[in-house]
């Protein structure tokens, strides 16, 4: 059950479009403002205490409920349809593909014509999102466009990692699809994310999720699964699309060592072909070995990568994932690489 409390609020340390951050009664905490406005310090507010309180890997954040100071809050949304839909967070964001949504235009959009062609790399982790964007667009590489999809966080303001990407200049358009909300453009679907990045200037588009991804032991039960569907009806629609392994050197979990037993089953669940960019033979074979009895994957073996460690560096992104930095995991390292410079390649040609 949901864990609630009343707190003062402390000290606001930090704001951005959609987000504060503040502290209520000695915790840490976050505010959505798209959904209940923002809060001054010494105003009592209602927290979600729960997953602080249950040591979950939420970033150690309760999350602020309700301003009590506001008997009423009315926040205009962009348009009719909803997103959080049947929660009492629900908001009315509207979508780009109506005629009321931000950045909607008066005639109804192509999304498959906006699709068919377009390069989409598949992330599984959120936090190599910004790895593959910087990796991507070096040395005057494409407009990289971000599709979030609802697997994880549905809020796109929670993401550090996206604001930081976006003020480097790393990301271009952003989308929020499904459930999810507050991106710059608001979708219904994920191919019709990917047409608001692509219509609004991406040359290449990563699609994953936000921050929050839930995994456990068993190989079917982790939200990372959903890519399965997002790739497979993009390459339905003429998308070229790309799958980024996730591969790693450093994970101290057995079954992340290597080829990650997540991206092992997608690769044993796809029903449509997709390019897999690898570093080495090494990877080549742990690919190999998942996708030989579908035979849908197309294993590329990419001898000259992107330095991914130097893109970052010399855009001054900083990343951590499972609470380490992702420059000490070289093998993540070239297995983004390999994606980030297969896609270059691709959108190139």
């Amino acid at each position: 059950m949901p864990r609630f409390a009343t707190g003062v609020v402390e000290a606001v340390t930090e704001q951005r479009a959609g987000l504060q951050r503040v502290v209520v009664a000695g915790r840490p905490a976050y505010v959505l403002t798209e959904v209940v406005g923002p809060v001054r310090v010494g105003e009592t507010v209602v927290v979600n205490t729960t997953a602080v309180d249950r040591s979950l890997g939420t970033g150690g954040y309760d999350v602020v409920h309700w301003n009590l100071a506001n008997p009423s809050i009315e926040i205009p949304g962009a348009g009719h349809i909803m997103k959080a839909r049947y929660t009492s967070a629900q908001l009315d964001s509207g979508t780009w593909d109506t005629d009321d949504g931000p950045g909607a235009v008066s005639a109804p959009h192509d999304v498959r014509a906006l699709v068919a062609d377009t390069v989409v790399v598949g992330c599984q982790l959120h936090s190599h999102v910004g790895a593959l964007a910087a990796a991507i667009s070096a040395d005057a590489g494409p407009t990289v466009g971000y599709v979030m999809t609802d697997g994880a966080a549905l809020p796109m303001a929670l993401s550090d990692l996206v604001a930081q990407c976006r003020d480097l200049g790393l990301i271009g358009p952003t989308a929020s699809a499904g459930q999810a909300f507050g991106a710059e453009y608001e979708a219904v679907t994920v191919p019709s994310a990917v047409a608001a990045c692509i219509y609004n200037g991406a040359g290449v588009v990563i699609v994953g999720p936000g921050p929050g991804h839930v995994g456990t032991a068993d190989g079917l039960s982790f939200s990372g699964i959903d890519l399965v569907g997002h790739l497979d009806l993009l390459a339905t629609l003429g998308a070229r699309t790309v799958l980024a392994i996730r591969w790693s050197s450093a994970d101290e979990r057995e079954r992340h060592v290597g080829l990650s037993h997540h991206t092992r089953t997608l690769l044993g669940l796809f029903a449509r072909s997709h390019v897999v960019p690898v570093a080495n033979e090494t990877m080549r074979d742990a690919v190999d070995r998942c996708a030989s009895e579908s035979g849908l994957a197309n294993v590329a073996v990419v001898t000259e990568q992107v330095d991914v460690a130097a893109a970052m560096a010399a855009a001054g992104l900083e990343v951590a994932t499972m609470g380490r930095s992702l420059r000490a995991d070289a093998g993540a390292l070239a297995a983004l690489g390999a994606a980030a410079s297969k896609a270059r390649q691709m959108y190139g040609s």
